[in-house]
C-alpha cells in the first residue's frame, strides 16, 4: 500500500487535524475522525477503509471551517445533537 497521500486525501487530512488538536484534547485523533465523518456522513470504518480517498473542495471546506472552530467547541456540539437525536 502507497503511503504517501495527497493534501486532501482522507488520511492527510485526518493527520493534520490530529495534529493540530494535540494541543487542545486528549482524544485529537478521534475528535479528527469524528469531525470528519460529520463531513462524509460516515461511519469512522469508511475512513479506515478509504484512507486515500480524495475529497472534493466543499468537504474540504467544510472540514477546515469545522477544524478552524474546534477551538470553540464544535466537536462536543456536534455529538450533543447527535446524541439528542440518538444518532
Amino acid at each position: 500500500m502507497n503511503n504517501s497521500y495527497l493534501p486532501n486525501s482522507i488520511k492527510q487530512l485526518l493527520d493534520n487535524a490530529a495534529n493540530e488538536f494535540s494541543a487542545l484534547s486528549d482524544s485529537a485523533k478521534l475528535d479528527a475522525e469524528l469531525l470528519m465523518c460529520h463531513v462524509l456522513d460516515c461511519q469512522r470504518i469508511y475512513l479506515f477503509t478509504w484512507p486515500e480517498k480524495l475529497l472534493e473542495t466543499p468537504q474540504c471546506d467544510q472540514f477546515f471551517h469545522l477544524s478552524k472552530n474546534e477551538k470553540q467547541g464544535v466537536l462536543s456540539r456536534i455529538l450533543s445533537v447527535n446524541a439528542h437525536f440518538g444518532i
